[in-house]
């Protein structure tokens, strides 16, 4: 069988140690991709530049992203009712297929462009390399080697296309009740009604 490996490869860089990978960050990353006008004809209708209803996201089977997580059902949900979608799915592949999900198949092109580019000098690049972890002046090492990596990536090609490459979200969240929704999600189907009883009734007097 032959497989046609294309589509716009995008790929946002995230300085892990000060930005875990969560749900929350994917999720709110998905708005971060929104608002980069470069992308526009991936999330529009050419024809009435209006948002694409349907939107289906395929992932490995990782646990924040693993379609059966409630958290994830609950965030698709939101995600509908805020953009005024018809319909949003997610699928995800098993361990050992996961070598057939096309969200994988750019990440050869980007190990190809790093080991081209080599190793990345820090002399030349950190403005305080006697930074300590955590400080201000590391987050600013770190800023100016995500740069970098950022440049490196735009060189990589897949399927023929450019690789878009940006700075990730950061803290820029748009949702950012994580702790809560957990919180929700824990209560029994009481619990949850009279939860969103409450939160009914004081928008209302609100």
């Amino acid at each position: 069988m032959n497989v046609v490996r294309s589509g716009q490869p995008v790929t946002l860089i995230n300085i892990s140690l000060y930005e875990p990978a969560t749900v929350f960050r994917c999720f709110n990353e998905l708005f971060h991709l929104l608002t980069i006008p470069a992308l526009d004809n991936l999330f529009r209708n050419e024809e009435t530049d209006n948002l694409k209803k349907n939107w289906i996201f395929v992932v490995d089977n990782g646990p924040s992203e693993a379609p059966a997580s409630s958290l994830v059902r609950m965030l698709l949900v939101r995600l509908v009712n805020f953009l005024n979608l018809d319909k949003v799915l997610q699928v995800s592949f098993e361990k050992l297929n996961s070598k057939d999900n096309p969200a994988e198949r750019p990440r050869a092109s980007e190990n190809l462009a790093l080991s081209r580019h080599g190793p990345f000098k820090t002399k030349e690049i950190f403005r305080y390399p006697k930074a300590k972890p955590g400080s201000s002046e590391h987050i600013l090492n770190m800023e100016e080697m995500a740069e970098e990596v950022i440049s490196c990536l735009k060189t990589a090609k897949f399927g023929g296309k450019s690789f878009f490459c940006f700075r990730g979200v950061k803290d820029n969240y748009i949702f950012d009740d994580e702790k809560a929704l957990r919180i929700f999600l824990k209560l029994s189907e009481q619990g949850k009604n009279e939860c969103v009883k409450n939160i009914l009734q004081a928008n209302a007097i609100y």
